[in-house]
């Protein structure tokens, strides 16, 4: 019996979907973002920028930034109850404010 193949991107097809509103060229402006450490991000991956894209596991999680690795950020993330780093370019980050900030500043010993 054959085996079902197993790589990085097995599983994805609906999350890494491009809308044909976002087909296109990439926004400059999302590839130069900067992000100071402890800002609350969003881990939005965009599907075709491949370079720093993290595990699709993490699509829609937010997170602490912890430091920078290259051009790429260092983000805490919880999966499931262990605290997890995920590196990842900014084009897949998005910065979070508002009630998102407020909600994770009163559980700051999870993150």
């Amino acid at each position: 019996m054959p085996r079902r193949s197993g790589g990085l991107r097995s599983g994805t097809h609906y999350k890494l979907r491009i809308k044909s509103r976002d087909k296109g060229a990439h926004n400059i402006a999302k590839q130069l973002q900067d992000f100071k450490k402890e800002d609350i991000v969003m881990i939005r991956t965009i599907a075709n920028c491949h370079s720093g894209m993290p595990n699709s596991r993490f699509l829609g999680k937010q997170g602490k930034i912890v430091g920078k690795k290259g051009r790429c950020y260092a983000v805490s993330v919880l999966d499931g109850s262990k605290a997890k780093i995920v590196v990842a370019h900014p084009v897949h980050l998005q910065k979070l404010g508002g009630l998102a900030v407020q909600i994770s500043k009163t559980n700051e010993g999870v993150v």
